[in-house]
């Protein structure tokens, strides 16, 4: 199997949707519990510890919609992240679309679930839905043809790191691991 140029779109948005899920998610998260005194691994407070605390509705629901906004997101990373990745060795540009769709509707989610309004990034699942098509076409494609091997179908080598030989020996005198490949 031959990794295509386009992979690289797919690497892009995974670190895309990383960089979010692990900043941009979690600085709010961090700032609420340094405002109110919620200290992990409490996820979500029980009503004694609120009271102990002296906190503020407000307070609670600021920090309940950041770390809901953060949990949710895990909860779908969690399980989005490997199919799309997936998915991307065989359709590359379509999976890219599907990703960056999923990609703008979670930062908007975010955004909104922040101020009380997490409906809008439901777009998102258009996205989801479109990697989980283009996976089930992918499937069927192998299904259909299973007189013929991954490599006929896929038009490429099976071992998709067959090109990459490595002199350990240069790797072991000094050499940069990556100048040998």
């Amino acid at each position: 199997m031959e990794i295509k140029k386009e992979y690289g779109y797919i690497l892009l948005i995974a670190v895309l949707l990383y960089l979010h899920q692990q900043l941009f998610l979690v600085i709010p998260v961090i700032k609420n519990r340094q405002s109110t005194g919620i200290s992990a691994p409490t996820i979500y407070p029980r009503d004694s510890e609120i009271s102990k605390l002296q906190l503020s509705n407000e307070q609670v629901d600021q920090y309940l919609r950041a770390q809901r906004a953060h949990q949710n997101n895990v909860e779908l990373t969690s399980v989005f992240m490997p199919l799309f990745l997936i998915v991307g060795l065989f359709e590359p540009t379509q999976a890219a679309i599907g990703g960056v769709i999923v990609l703008l509707f979670r930062v908007l989610g975010g955004i909104g679930y922040l101020h009380g309004k997490r409906m809008i990034g439901a777009g998102f699942h258009l996205g989801e839905l479109y990697i989980l098509y283009l996976a089930c076409k992918i499937g069927f494609k192998f299904i259909s043809n299973s007189d013929k091997t991954i490599n006929e179908m896929t038009g490429g080598n099976m071992n998709m790191f067959s090109d990459l030989s490595v002199d350990h020996t240069k790797f072991y005198n000094g050499t940069d691991l990556v100048d040998s490949l």
